[in-house]
């Protein structure tokens, strides 16, 4: 793992121009991980219901992140697509038998509506202030902007549109590498319903 990391950080510099690895250096100085990869569950980059996303940490205090995710409803709607193609055919079949084909409705009228799939895509980025150096937590407070396209009201939004939101809650990391964190996000644009979020992020460090 050791060694993972060592590669992992030699990748990260040469890829970034010398006046960000200077204090990046700095930071990783403080005994911390560079960078790494976390899953958001309801956050980043928001609105989305998962989101994969990159992080680097920066002069301390400061943890900068970009990502993509999404939102679809099907899975909402598996309960009646099982129902319809199962139990819907066995009921329709008896149905006929049962009343020596005098009642005959058709196969629709066992079938239940199948709900219309709401879904969203969404990429952007944002920093964190993680004020506690040196403890693996952290309070984090944040500032993030993402682009997302939506359809069929997907959080409100049925087209295209920016936004910008901000989040706080509580960040964990331990002496490996492994991040937990949780908080809520508050989106000043979207409907009454939608302006608060609880979120969940599950990552690792290099």
């Amino acid at each position: 793992m050791i060694y993972m990391r060592g590669l992992f950080k030699i990748l990260c510099f040469s890829l970034m121009p010398s006046f960000l690895t200077a204090p990046l250096n700095a930071y990783a100085k403080e005994g911390r991980q560079l960078a790494g990869f976390y899953l958001s569950f309801n956050g980043d980059p928001g609105p989305s219901a998962v989101g994969v996303n990159f992080a680097v940490n920066a002069l301390k205090v400061f943890r900068l992140n970009a990502g993509v995710g999404g939102y679809n409803s099907s899975l909402g709607g598996t309960g009646p697509a099982v129902y319809n193609f199962t139990l819907a055919p066995i009921f329709w079949f008896f149905s006929k038998i049962f009343t020596m084909g005098l009642w005959n409705p058709g196969l629709k009228y066992f079938r239940l509506p199948y709900p219309p799939v709401r879904s969203s895509f969404s990429y952007g980025g944002g920093v964190r202030i993680l004020p506690f150096v040196g403890s693996h937590f952290s309070p984090a407070v944040g500032a993030h902007y993402s682009w997302i396209e939506a359809r069929r009201n997907a959080y409100g939004i049925t087209g295209k549109k920016t936004i910008v939101y901000y989040s706080g809650g509580l960040d964990w990391t331990s002496d490996r590498g492994l991040n937990l964190a949780g908080g809520l996000n508050y989106y000043p644009t979207l409907g009454a319903s939608r302006k608060v979020g609880a979120y969940v992020n599950l990552g690792f460090f290099f």
